[in-house]
């Protein structure tokens, strides 16, 4: 009995290479074999997404997952149709050096760029870039008065920035001085 199951477990073994995937093929009829359930499909097919907050949700899941080349292509995309959260998130990218160059002034510029579309995590980011001069020119009057259209939106850290009289320790946290655990 135990010859007959080596023996099927075997057979079954070779059989398995020739239901494994196989690469997409091009024909006149359509395409064999399409990838349809990555985040690289997705990426590829976007223009049937027309800037779909679940088509901008798979930017996340691609940067989650480490891969920053297709998260970025889908934040750019998303921003580009009105997705603000979208904009917030190549400016985290673009700050720290995800999936693109690390770059102070486009992590400003797209943090500005929700702004301008009046989203209140905009206005707060692009609020503390012109308070700390970080991709931008330095013009405290202008980052007080992005950081107060953010609150006049219900943005709790905006709320706690000004009443702790804009103490940019509180919206920026000192690594050095993290607790350790």
């Amino acid at each position: 009995m135990r010859w007959l199951a080596i023996v099927s477990g075997l057979t079954m073994l070779c059989a398995v290479p020739a239901f494994a995937a196989q690469d997409e093929v091009e024909t006149p009829d359509g395409v064999l074999n399409p990838e349809q359930l990555t985040i690289h499909s997705i990426v590829k097919r976007y223009d049937f997404a027309h800037g779909s907050l679940t088509y901008c949700a798979y930017g996340y899941a691609a940067t989650k997952a480490g891969d920053y080349t297709d998260g970025v292509d889908i934040f750019k995309k998303c921003s580009e149709h009105g997705s603000d959260a979208s904009s917030i998130w190549m400016s985290f990218m673009s700050e720290n050096g995800f999936g693109v160059p690390k770059n102070p002034k486009d992590a400003a510029a797209w943090a500005k760029k929700a702004a301008d579309r009046g989203y209140k995590v905009g206005q707060f980011d692009y609020g503390l870039a012109l308070l700390t001069g970080d991709g931008v020119r330095h013009d405290e009057a202008e980052g007080k008065r992005m950081i107060g259209l953010a609150a006049a939106q219900g943005d709790t850290a905006a709320k706690q920035l000004i009443e702790s009289g804009y103490n940019l320790d509180l919206a920026i946290p000192d690594p050095d001085r993290a607790p350790s655990f």
